[in-house]
Parts: structure tokens; sequence; C-alpha cells
């Protein structure tokens, strides 16, 4: 979707302008005081900026769900590998480990009679 020029407002930034919007990222302009300024794209709009236009806004929230999603799906399966990996350690620990030899009843130096 072609953002530029669309009017964004920032939390602490105010109203701004976009000048690109490419590569997961959003560059926007802002008064002379802020300047430019570039943030996650649709990363951004999820605490610090809103679309002033409430049906590109609405199409932005959608871009965001779909994001967050594929988020928690790849975190998923980051955990799932990571105990899948844990499981086969262990796994081969417990192979490796040698039966451990019967201790002596008798104390060193001791004799019994």
């Amino acid at each position: 979707m072609n953002l530029i020029d669309v009017k964004v407002t920032h939390i602490k930034f105010g109203v701004g302008r976009v000048l690109r919007n490419d590569n997961g990222r959003i560059a926007i302009r802002f008064s002379d005081d802020v300047g430019q300024k570039i943030f996650l794209y649709p990363e951004g709009f999820e605490h610090y900026l809103k679309m002033c236009n409430p049906s590109i806004q609405n199409i932005v929230d959608a871009e965001l769900k779909l994001k967050l999603d594929q988020i928690a799906v790849e975190k998923a399966r980051q955990e799932q590998r990571r105990m899948e990996e844990a499981n086969r350690l262990a796994e081969e620990k417990a192979t490796r480990r040698k039966p451990s030899a019967k201790k002596s009843t008798q104390s060193k130096g001791k004799r019994s009679y």
C-alpha cells in the first residue's frame, strides 16, 4: 500500500507525514524541531503511531495483526525446537552415563572379623 504523504500522529512527536515505506520500515517527517524519524512497519503502530485517516488505520491494524501472529508462530516454533534439542541432549546424556560401581561396605583401614 502506498502511504507516501499520508498523515500520522505520534504520541510524543505529534503530526507528521510519511516520506517512504519500504523494507519493513516507515520514514516520517515531523515538525522542524523533531525532524525525520524511522520506525518499524507495521510494529510502530502498535504503541506509538496512528494514521490520521481511520480507513487507512484499519488497513495498518490488519497488517500489524498479521505481523504479530507471524511473530507468535515463529516464537512457538523456536520454543518447540529448543525443547526438542533439550530432550535430545538429555537422552544422549542418559545413554552415556555409566552404571556406578557398588561401594564396598567396609571402610578404608578397618577390618571386619
